[in-house]
């Protein structure tokens, strides 16, 4: 396993929380919580260490697959990327708003984050902080075969680009990620 991999797998064993604390976060009706996971760094987080927060209600209701939980928290687990291997990041981050296609997709996910969340935050600052985060693990996570429902409609032929796919292919495979394997959680199988 690459050092990355072994630091991503580190961050997200220190970052893991006990299921009542995820449930207390996301409120007393958490499957009405539109997050299915958050990622909670810095003064974010109530400790001051990160935290990953699954909303495992929303799951079970959804009827996500038998490995959610590691597949969230390896999801959620790539918010740490900028961190552990910035150079990496932000070549995936200038990669991919030069590159006209994932760009658009990017400007239009931040317009309907503004309308449907009330998003705050700069076009830079929400996709190095957010969105970013979801374009990459749609990429290496997304697909009929996911534990997660938000992830099925997620594949390899939306407006990713030539450039920005290459590199997520590169990062995949630093991370151990193939076609056919995945070290990171057991794959549904869905027909």
């Amino acid at each position: 396993m690459d050092n990355l991999a072994k630091k991503i797998a580190f961050s997200i064993q220190q970052a893991k929380v006990p299921e009542e604390e995820a449930k207390a976060y996301f409120g007393a009706d958490p499957a009405k919580d539109y997050r299915w996971g958050e990622t909670l760094l810095f003064d974010d987080s109530p400790t001051g260490q990160p935290r990953i927060l699954i909303n495992h209600q929303k799951h079970r209701e959804a009827g996500s697959g038998p490995d959610y939980v590691r597949e969230q928290e390896f999801g959620e687990g790539l918010h740490f990327l900028k961190y552990l291997d910035p150079g990496m990041f932000n070549d995936l981050y200038l990669t991919a708003i030069s590159e006209e296609e994932p760009r658009r997709w990017l400007e239009d996910s931040y317009q309907r984050a503004i309308g449907e969340y009330g998003e705050k935050r700069s076009f830079e600052d929400f996709v190095k902080h957010s969105r970013l985060d979801q374009v990459i693990g749609g990429y290496l996570l997304g697909g009929k075969d996911s534990n997660i429902e938000t992830m099925h409609d997620w594949h390899k032929g939306l407006p990713f680009g030539e450039k920005f796919r290459s590199k997520l292919e590169n990062l995949g495979s630093v991370l151990g990620i193939t076609n056919d394997s995945n070290p990171w959680f057991e794959k549904v199988g869905r027909q």
